[in-house]
């Protein structure tokens, strides 16, 4: 690793049907559909160029929505953290479990621990769309008005890379 290469650390969750597991084995080249529910914690790795001179190793820990997140107190005392919440655009009952996990969050996590880059992702931008605009700004609304919204799809890979981009430029340029 150069001088000009950076870690970020983004711990993730969302809806069962979000895609978050695709989200980095799209970007592996390493996608399959599948319908396996995550359990625990799962870390996925990935790089991005942010330039031509420098990169970021991005570590991803996915927790499910029972997940203990005392266990992540170690991972947000660390440098170049961020906290995605991540929803499938063609379920409307996705974005309210958005809101209910990020609302479980925020009150376990006290405001110091709370990661100051925050995330909301939507994912399957392929399908119809079922979750409007107005529902998206009313969750970023709850999340803090500094929280980043990004949309892709996993599946076709349509805005993924730029959106990885997006979040390791974010994360590192705090």
């Amino acid at each position: 690793m150069s001088q000009e290469d950076f870690i970020a650390h983004i711990i993730i969750t969302g809806s069962r049907q979000a895609g978050i597991s695709s989200f980095i084995s799209q970007k592996a080249k390493d996608f399959e559909p599948h319908d396996e529910v995550g359990w625990g914690i799962d870390i996925q790795t990935t790089s991005v160029n942010l330039d031509d001179e420098c990169g970021c190793t991005m570590h991803f820990y996915e927790i499910a929505g029972t997940f203990p997140l005392d266990s992540l107190r170690k991972i947000l005392r660390k440098k170049n953290v961020g906290l995605a919440i991540m929803f499938d655009l063609s379920n409307k009952v996705s974005i309210e479990l958005a809101e209910l996990l990020y609302k479980r969050i925020e009150e376990k996590l006290n405001q110091k621990s709370m990661p100051s880059n925050k995330f909301l992702l939507g994912s399957h931008l392929d399908e119809d769309r079922e979750v409007t605009r107005e529902e998206i700004d009313a969750l970023i609304t709850i999340m803090g008005e500094d929280t980043h919204y990004l949309e892709f799809s996993s599946k076709t890979g349509e805005n993924l890379e730029e959106s990885l981009q997006s979040i390791a430029k974010i994360i590192t340029s705090r």
